[in-house]
């Protein structure tokens, strides 16, 4: 998915709007505001803009401030300007899925964004999230671009 297509999916969705600020990539992070209103959540580019875009991430940061940072591979944020954002907003107060959902083999890692943002934002902890999928990961990435189809 492209930045238009994953920012039209999660506009559309009434619990999103008003929560998600938007998708963006790596570098945008370096001139967000810190005094943001929260909840906040984003998707993000692990390349900076202009380049033609690598894995997609998001953020989710609850009303009292405390952030979650979600890879569909389990990963940490590796970047640099990832753990800088998250510490100017959260502090030490964040966590990240350590789970890996996706497949090696797919390029579903925006749905899987678009769909923890949509159950995140209706309540879902980032924990029951990820029980949702199995230990199968082409099986998890065909059931979360399923689960997204009917939103095109």
């Amino acid at each position: 998915m492209d930045t238009f297509q994953l920012m039209r999916r999660l506009e559309r969705d009434a619990y999103a709007k008003g929560i998600v600020v938007g998708v963006v990539p790596k570098d945008a992070l370096l001139t967000t505001p810190t005094a943001a209103t929260y909840p906040m959540a984003f998707v993000c580019n692990t390349d900076d803009g202009g380049e033609p875009g690598e894995h997609w991430v998001a953020v989710y940061v609850d009303r009292r401030g405390v952030g979650e940072y979600f890879d569909s591979y389990g990963l940490p944020p590796l970047h640099a300007d990832f753990r800088a954002f998250l510490h100017r907003h959260c502090g030490d107060a964040w966590t990240y899925n350590d789970k890996r959902l996706q497949s090696g083999v797919s390029n579903v890692c925006g749905q899987y964004c678009v769909a923890y943002l949509l159950l995140r934002c209706r309540g879902m902890p980032l924990t029951t999230f990820q029980t949702l999928f199995g230990a199968n990961r082409v099986a998890n990435d065909c059931l979360v671009f399923d689960w997204l189809k009917p939103l095109h």
